[in-house]
């Protein structure tokens, strides 16, 4: 099992940010390798969705489903499918905005591969998630904002 955590500050506060990141169209133009998400079934707490992932050239599909689910502080998914672990998603007040954080537990999709692709999956997805925060605080900061 490989982790990665990361957050950023988003000059926004933590309801604009969960409820952006909890449209499943914005985790596909926020994460680079996600190309493309289907909602298949709302829950009472968030909802399950079929994904697509491209991961250094190799073609991905799976499941994600909401288990923890605090509007406007936590998401939490599980993942099944090519991937599975776990995405924590947290949005905390922060001096006027939002510290949100994007924290991943995977496996190796390749089990025989996973003490010598680890080290380069784990790069790779740390580069993937810092570009994530990146281009959700760039996203959010600059939707028009509603009265």
């Amino acid at each position: 099992m490989s982790e990665v955590e990361d957050d950023i500050h988003v000059d926004a506060p933590p309801e604009r940010v969960f409820e952006f990141m909890d449209d499943p169209e914005n985790q596909v133009a926020v994460t680079p390798s996600l190309s493309s998400v289907e909602s298949v079934e709302e829950l009472l707490k968030g909802r399950r969705v079929e994904y697509a992932y491209s991961m250094a050239g190799a073609s991905m599909q799976g499941t994600v489903k909401t288990v923890e689910y605090d509007p406007p502080t936590l998401m939490v998914w599980t993942l099944d499918g090519s991937v599975e672990g776990q995405i924590r998603q947290a949005f905390e007040p922060e001096d006027g905005g939002t510290r949100a954080t994007y924290a991943a537990e995977y496996t190796v999709p390749v089990p025989a591969l996973e003490g010598l692709a680890e080290p380069l999956i784990e790069r790779y997805n740390r580069r993937e998630v810092r570009t994530t925060l990146e281009n959700l605080k760039d996203a959010v900061e600059t939707l028009p904002v509603e009265e």
